[in-house]
C-alpha cells in the first residue's frame, strides 16, 4: 500500500539515502559524454549539505518534503520551496520542486504523480498559482512525465565550459 506524508526529521537519513540514488542516476544519464557529465556530478560533501537542506525544509512554512512509501518501504520523495524572482516579473512567487525522484524499483506505479499532487496541494494551501522545475536535457522519460502534468519548457539554461 502507497502512503505519501510529510517527511520527519527522523527521516532524513533515508532521504539522504534515496538522494544517493538520484545522484547516481543523474550521472548516468551522460555516459562517455565529455562535455555534459562533468555538471552533473556531485561534490564530495554534496550528500551532507543535502542532509542540511532536507532538514531545512522539514517543517519549514516555506517548504516541504514529501516521502513517499510502499509497503512501509521509502519509494521516493520530493522537495519543494516557495521561490521568489525579481519583483520586475509579472509571475514573481512560485512553487519550485526542487527534487522528485522515485526508486528504480517503483516506477511505473503512479507514485511521482501521487507526489506531484501533494506538492500542488501543499503550493495551493500556500496561495501559489505557479509550479517550477528543472529537469536535465537528455533525461527523456521524466520530461515527457512533466509535459503530461501540464509543465511546459519556460527558459533553456545553456552551458559553456570555458
Amino acid at each position: 500500500m502507497l502512503t505519501i506524508r510529510k517527511a520527519r526529521r527522523s527521516d532524513v537519513k533515508t532521504l539522504v539515502a534515496m538522494w544517493k540514488e538520484f545522484a547516481k542516476y543523474n550521472v548516468s544519464l551522460a555516459p562517455g559524454n565529455k562535455v555534459l557529465a562533468p555538471h552533473l556530478k556531485r561534490s564530495s560533501n554534496a550528500a551532507r549539505t543535502f542532509a542540511i537542506w532536507a532538514r531545512k525544509h522539514i517543517g519549514s512554512r516555506n517548504g516541504v518534503v514529501f516521502l513517499a512509501e510502499m509497503d512501509r518501504r521509502p519509494a521516493g520523495y520530493s522537495l519543494v520551496f516557495i521561490r521568489r524572482n525579481p519583483v520586475i516579473a509579472r509571475i514573481n512567487t512560485f512553487g519550485y520542486i526542487s527534487d522528485l525522484f522515485v526508486r528504480e524499483e517503483f516506477r511505473g506505479q503512479g507514485i511521482s504523480s501521487k507526489l506531484k499532487n501533494e506538492v500542488t496541494k501543499w503550493a495551493r494551501r500556500k496561495g501559489l498559482r505557479h509550479l517550477s522545475l528543472h529537469v536535465v536535457d537528455v533525461n527523456r522519460v521524466p520530461k515527457s512525465i512533466y509535459e503530461r502534468w501540464g509543465f511546459f519548457p519556460f527558459v533553456i539554461e545553456m552551458r559553456k565550459d570555458l
